[in-house]
């Protein structure tokens, strides 16, 4: 069960806003700026819910998450990684260390591509999904068909320093949804204006208000 978990985890492996004293010069992509409000360090939880039986099937705690600038302009290569605790009704969860990295950018107005990260595997920089970004929203949306199995997916900017991702999954032999939470973590706040030296920077101040 954990590896047939893993593997449905690893199929859904899965900018620019200046901030300047107290407000936002926003530039014209919505992509480029959701690809800024994420760049940093993260703290992140998971849950991995069965529709069919309404019980938990996996999750991932204080887990951590990082959007790092590339070479490339407008690219970030995320990476999280945390312990995945797989449930088996009233016996003791089984536990795996697990690590992931998509690469993300835009390319459009107001989409985000993103792609597999396996360096020196079969999947290394392949393209995964597109989320589409309506324009002055906080939700951006997308789709994958692996096989029999589609995965609808979605982020959530909850707050200035909270966002959420959400897939729900449909197939003949799946039906569930994952949730995963991100709270940015305080001791690396990201700085924009500073993006490309690939360092975060503590700030005394709150994030502005963010929209896609």
């Amino acid at each position: 069960m954990l590896r047939s978990l893993v593997g449905s985890e690893m199929c859904i492996r899965d900018r620019y806003q200046r901030r300047v004293r107290g407000h936002d010069a926003v530039m014209a992509s919505s992509g480029r700026r959701l690809l800024d409000f994420l760049a940093g360090s993260w703290r992140m939880s998971r849950l991995i819910h069965s529709n069919q039986t309404g019980t938990t099937m996996a999750s991932l705690e204080d887990a951590m998450a990082e959007w790092v600038v590339t070479e490339k302009p407008y690219r970030m290569l995320y990476t999280e990684q945390g312990q995945l605790l797989a449930y088996h009704g009233g016996a003791e969860p089984s536990r795996l260390e697990v690590k992931r990295q998509y690469l993300y950018g835009f390319d459009e107005e107001h989409e985000i591509d993103v792609w597999f990260h396996q360096p020196g595997g079969l999947d290394h920089d392949k393209f995964f999904h597109r989320f589409s970004l309506p324009p002055d929203q906080r939700r951006a949306r997308a789709e994958h068909l692996c096989v029999d199995d589609l995965y609808k997916g979605e982020i959530v900017l909850d707050g200035d320093d909270r966002f959420t991702t959400r897939w729900h999954v449909r197939g003949p032999a799946k039906d569930y949804t994952i949730t995963s939470k991100y709270t940015r973590d305080p001791k690396a706040r990201h700085d924009p204006d500073n993006a490309s030296s690939q360092e975060s920077q503590p700030s005394g101040q709150p994030a502005p208000n963010t929209r896609l």
